[in-house]
């Protein structure tokens, strides 16, 4: 079954066309990239083929400005096409992500070509082929009974350029935190972060993190960290293999304090608060294996000073925007 998770701007206002009104087609260039494992696909030639004889015109030229490109992959059962269109000044215009469970190419070479000639020219690229115009075969040739007719596909219903697939993917990630200005030193702990997507560009997550105490410059006190967070991400780039996530969070833990050369008055863990931004990248390596990297931004909201009775000065009080930043690896579970 051959899924749509993603279209190209065809009619909307504001969303840019290779054709504008009646006037003439101008030329493109198509750049077509085949994975691994996807040999019996449709090279760019057979494509270029089959979309010129849909708009009844050649209009591809390698010294075009315009182009599309496309991206061709075999993931486990599934095949999966990829498709950039970028203007003359060589940005971003459209996107579509097509995928299919068929057990061979055909479907998704079809649908690759329609999508394609869309891109170039919605009004013809709908209408049905003529009589004379050759059906492609499962080997990628044109069939040479003159009374095939290649069928005529549904266009997926126009969306605008800035939306992105609905995705219900599940990111769970472990990452080695690296602290700075949480506790009295820079300080390593770990962290465990659940990402879920809920719209096309928004996800919710969740995590926690911990960094065991580290002691004062003195050593006559140690800190740690213990926190779980919850918040929203936004994501503003996301390619076939990579997003770029910017998430604001609500923070709630405890800080612990151990003293070791007095005798405490009051020891063990104060509530702890922060509200953070942060930007992270997760970049597919492997299967469902991700490389997950970024950075927070903490602005703690209840910032406890630490003090010793008939002493001056303060032991350790956080400042008013510290951070962190980590790496880690994980998985994405569809």
């Amino acid at each position: 079954m051959l899924r749509l998770s993603f279209a190209l701007a065809l009619a909307l206002t504001g969303a840019r066309t290779v054709r504008a009104d009646s006037s003439p087609l101008p030329q493109v260039r198509l750049i077509w990239v085949r994975g691994e494992g996807t040999d019996r696909c449709s090279d760019g030639a057979s494509i270029a083929s089959r979309v010129s004889q849909r708009l009844g015109r050649n209009v591809f030229s390698d010294s075009a400005l315009t182009r599309i490109e496309g991206v061709i992959e075999r993931e486990g059962a599934q095949w999966r096409a990829h498709l950039y269109m970028r203007g003359a000044d060589g940005r971003l215009e459209g996107v579509r992500h097509l995928t299919s469970d068929a057990p061979d190419c055909n479907a998704l070479d079809a649908a690759a070509t329609l999508a394609v000639a869309l891109a170039i020219d919605p009004e013809t690229a709908l209408r049905p082929l003529p009589l004379a115009a050759a059906a492609p075969s499962s080997n990628g040739t044109a069939a040479e009974s003159p009374q095939a007719v290649a069928p005529v596909v549904a266009a997926p219903p126009p969306v605008a350029l800035n939306e992105r697939p609905r995705r219900e993917d599940v990111e769970l990630s472990v990452d080695a935190i690296a602290s700075l200005g949480l506790l009295p030193k820079t300080s390593a702990g770990m962290s465990l972060s659940l990402g879920v997507d809920v719209a096309r560009s928004t996800e919710v997550t969740a995590g926690a993190l911990y960094l065991p105490e580290v002691h004062t410059a003195d050593g006559d006190f140690a800190f740690g960290l213990t926190a779980g967070w919850a918040g929203a991400c936004f994501l503003p780039v996301e390619a076939p293999r990579a997003r770029l996530l910017l998430c604001g969070m609500g923070l709630l833990g405890a800080i612990h304090s151990v003293v070791l050369a007095f005798e405490p008055t009051n020891p063990g863990e104060r509530f702890w608060g922060a509200a953070a931004l942060s930007a992270r990248v997760r970049v597919r390596v492997a299967g469902p294996v991700i490389v997950d990297v970024g950075g927070d931004a903490i602005a703690p909201v209840i910032r406890d000073r630490f003090l010793v009775r008939n002493r001056p000065g303060t032991v350790f009080q956080e400042a008013p925007v510290v951070g962190t930043v980590f790496a880690g690896l994980g998985v994405e579970i569809p």
